[in-house]
């Protein structure tokens, strides 16, 4: 897994110890050790930055996967290189490797693997015009598009996730698309308890998301930032406005 350093997500890919692997156990990266003391015998963690040249092998990888990277990356059609065929000086480490040459195109997926990408989307939109104009809801769509594009890493990706990956050579491309309702405002219980769960996400990490992002691209005081993010909440909380990501 690519930058998603959940625990939970992670061990749901660790195969069990009867299943066949012809390569490895799974892995996952991020740039900080922050995972929990719990531990996997069929899992580990490494400190990278995917954003960084790779070193792994060629056909290393039967599956990556890549989960809510939005305002990481900034050349997305590079990071897919990576996954796909990708001409470049290989990395030191790799010069064992004979079938490497001084420069030559190679893939860190094996033949037949697979590329999988769930993201969401920064923006929230309704279906009945029920999130009201100057809303801390709207006002958050346009902060978040603005906030990637001064620090040069963009928000809104998920609707472009499709195309980067067909360009970058991908065969078969796929894509899936849900409705991620904010708050338990649908009616059916299923979305009700999805909407639930979002809500529980952004109430918890609004702060994290929006502090750092506000006070320096936007010039916010912390103050000013914990005061929006209330409204957020609040808003939530309130049921009046029928928002979704898509997924």
């Amino acid at each position: 897994m690519v930058g998603y350093t959940n625990k939970a997500h992670s061990a749901a890919l660790a195969p069990s110890k009867r299943a066949p692997q012809r390569i490895g156990s799974p892995s996952s990266t991020d740039l900080a050790r922050i995972q929990d003391n719990i531990s996997l015998p069929n899992l580990h963690f490494e400190i990278d930055d995917y954003c960084s040249d790779w070193v792994y092998p060629p056909d290393h990888f039967d599956y990556i996967h890549v989960r809510r990277l939005y305002g990481t990356v900034g050349d997305w059609p590079e990071f897919y290189k990576e996954c796909y065929e990708y001409e470049k000086t290989p990395h030191p480490s790799l010069a064992s490797f004979d079938c490497i040459a001084d420069s030559m195109p190679y893939s860190h997926l094996a033949p037949g693997a697979f590329l999988e990408h769930t993201e969401t989307s920064v923006t929230l939109m309704s279906d009945d015009d029920s999130i009201p104009h100057g809303s801390a809801f709207q006002q958050s769509n346009a902060l978040a598009i603005v906030c990637g594009q001064r620090f040069g890493k963009p928000m809104a990706i998920q609707n472009r996730i499709k195309g980067w990956i067909t360009e970058a050579g991908f065969e078969d491309v796929v894509e899936e698309v849900f409705k991620w309702p904010l708050g338990d405002w649908p009616a059916d219980p299923k979305l009700k308890d999805i909407g639930r769960w979002n809500a529980t996400l952004w109430n918890l990490g609004i702060e994290g998301w929006s502090l750092r992002l506000l006070t320096q691209t936007h010039g916010w005081t912390a103050d000013e930032v914990r005061r929006w993010n209330k409204d957020i909440r609040n808003q939530i909380t309130a049921r009046k406005s029928h928002g979704y990501q898509l997924v």
